[in-house]
């Protein structure tokens, strides 16, 4: 008698797939968390609001799983531009597209965003765990159930999970939780070794764009960005320029400095960041150039939040 076996039954394996939206107001960790998830950096962090601009994805697969994260940009009240107005609707929409949604808030914050976030989650009907970060915060481990049961009365959520995304605390615990909700299917959507759809342009120019977040002020970050002119791979090394636009005159003048010293020392923490992601030496070149108003202009915000 032939041995039953999947293979001569044609029965799929018990794989699991699906995506899994990573939610939440500005600067509460989001891209942090998915770079420690994935195991690579995918997504620019800098500690500032509003760094991310538009959904990325980052692929994980393990133990009879492919999970695809999406980072969405951080969802705030103000709407003082088009760009603004654009990654509220696309972080809102990446909510109807996935299979879990990951709401992650930090510990002992909650805001005002948080509870405009929460009527747009009881609108969908999605499994929706609550993802507490930064628990290492807390000075006392003892403090951490009060605060998850505070949190935990706030929605009908599927699980509460405490992590710290920076330290990668608990996040075993949190993929498995995920993994639980997603649907069996026959095939991954995705190699198993790819980690992000996103090509290699569109990284580099979000190490870039680090790098301009992490060394200016308060506003002008968001008043940028980076567009790859040039990107050509050869044996030993890439060849990258990349323009910085801007919305104003004494921006182009800030962003440069007094003799081009800030743009030289973006300049350099950005070829270091490339060079660390490609494992390649990198020979990058940046100018800067303005564009009044890029913020509201459709065309642009199109190619930004897509």
């Amino acid at each position: 008698m032939a041995n039953m076996t999947t293979k001569n039954l044609n029965i799929a394996p018990k794989t699991r797939s699906g995506c899994c939206a990573i939610a939440g107001r500005s600067n509460v960790g989001k891209s942090t968390l998915l770079n420690k998830l994935v195991g690579a950096k995918i997504s620019s962090t800098a500690g500032k609001p509003q760094t991310t601009r538009q959904p990325i994805r980052g692929i994980v697969t393990e133990q009879g799983a492919q999970i695809v994260f999406i980072d969405t940009p951080g969802i705030h009240l103000k709407e003082t531009h088009l760009l603004n107005a654009a990654m509220n609707k696309s972080a809102v929409a990446a909510l109807d597209e996935v299979d879990v949604i990951l709401f992650v808030v930090e510990t002992g914050n909650w805001h005002e965003e948080e509870d405009r976030i929460l009527k747009v989650l009881s609108n969908v009907n999605k499994p929706c765990l609550l993802c507490v970060n930064k628990i290492d915060w807390l000075r006392d481990k003892k403090d951490l159930l009060p605060v998850l049961t505070h949190l935990s009365r706030k929605f009908l959520f599927d699980a509460v999970i405490p992590i710290s995304a920076m330290k990668g605390d608990n996040l075993a615990a949190l993929k498995a939780e995920i993994r639980a909700r997603l649907p069996y299917t026959p095939d991954y959507p995705f190699p198993e070794d790819q980690l992000s759809d996103r090509d290699e342009r569109f990284i580099v120019a979000e190490c870039i764009r680090e790098q301009l977040t992490r060394s200016l002020g308060e506003e002008l970050p968001y008043s940028v960005y980076v567009e790859i002119t040039v990107y050509e791979e050869r044996a030993e090394d890439v060849l990258i320029s990349a323009t910085t636009w801007v919305a104003r005159n004494n921006h182009k003048a800030i962003v440069i400095g007094r003799s081009g010293s800030m743009l030289k020392q973006i300049g350099s923490r950005a070829r270091a960041s490339i060079e660390r992601f490609l494992d390649k030496r990198c020979h990058l070149k940046l100018w800067v150039k303005v564009k009044p108003n890029w913020q509201d202009d459709p065309h642009i915000i199109r190619g930004l939040t897509a």
